[in-house]
């Protein structure tokens, strides 16, 4: 039996007839204005710029809280004071698979040693994958795994690529020390001081949460597909190198270098606003 189509004249135009022809609509570029997500894990105050992590104020846990404290409240969505035991158990996890597979210690040596680090941490955390997906699959222990493991992880190939670009053989992880200390111990090559490592730990409460930007949006962007955290995080490190982002610490440091007179300084930020690119450090 023929279709019905079959009987319709061939040179009929379904564009034009269903819809007005072109299409015209209104885009955000940038996403701007666009509500992309939601969140309770950080918030600032519109109208003081206050900062808070699980409603509790960023000065708080800068005074007095552990890396490893605040990641349990970020990831776990609790005090670590109310719930000893679950974070006791949350800082074996998070310590206990910081040791690198030989092979992925291999990968970063093959590479040029004046390779930026953050190339070579995409490099590593890529090859970890291959390792940590096949190695623990079928673990039976999965509760947010892909969140503690990966901040250890990434903490460990820091120091691990740290020690390459200075020409010092690879170190074993101490697991018994702190985030910070263990990776200021593999960074200089000596036991850290005290300061050092409170420094460190206060860097990385302050950067714990990042907000929107673009390296986090990549983030959720490639997780949205559910994929495993070491493609999100290449993702993430991938948009953290465009010169539009800021360049994070590292370019800031070098900006402050470089700017030594107000004169020069403001010369040279008003020819960045000129070019449309961000300046180091506002994000």
């Amino acid at each position: 039996m023929p279709s019905k189509f079959d009987t319709l004249d061939p040179n009929f135009d379904w564009r034009s007839k269903q819809v007005e022809w072109p299409v015209t609509t209104s885009t955000a570029h940038g996403l701007s204005g666009v509500i992309a997500c939601e969140t309770k894990v950080a918030w600032v105050n519109p109208n003081s710029g206050d900062l808070y992590y699980r409603g509790i104020p960023i000065e708080e846990l800068a005074d007095s809280a552990t890396f490893e404290e605040v990641a349990y409240l970020l990831v776990e969505g609790k005090h670590w004071k109310k719930r000893p035991n679950e974070f006791q158990s949350f800082c074996e996890r998070l310590h206990r698979v910081r040791q690198m597979p030989a092979e992925v210690l291999q990968i970063i040596a093959s590479q040029p040693a004046e390779s930026h680090p953050t190339r070579l941490l995409r490099a590593a955390v890529s090859a970890l994958g291959c390792f940590e997906m096949y190695s623990r699959e079928n673990e039976e222990e999965k509760h947010h795994w892909e969140d503690v493991w990966m901040i250890s992880q990434v903490a460990a190939l820091v120091g691990h690529i740290a020690r390459y670009r200075n020409g010092l053989k690879p170190l074993i992880s101490d697991y018994r020390q702190s985030l910070a200390k263990d990776m200021l111990y593999m960074i200089l090559n000596s036991k850290p001081s005290a300061e050092q490592v409170r420094l460190l730990d206060l860097l990385w409460v302050l950067y714990a949460d990042h907000g929107l930007d673009a390296p986090t949006f990549a983030g959720l962007v490639v997780g949205s597909t559910v994929a495993d955290p070491y493609y999100i995080i290449v993702a993430s490190l991938s948009a953290l190198r465009g010169p539009l982002l800021g360049g994070a610490t590292e370019r800031v440091i070098q900006m402050l270098l470089g700017l030594r007179d107000a004169n020069v300084a403001e010369a040279w930020t008003k020819g960045m606003l000129a070019k449309g690119y961000i300046i180091p450090g506002f994000g």
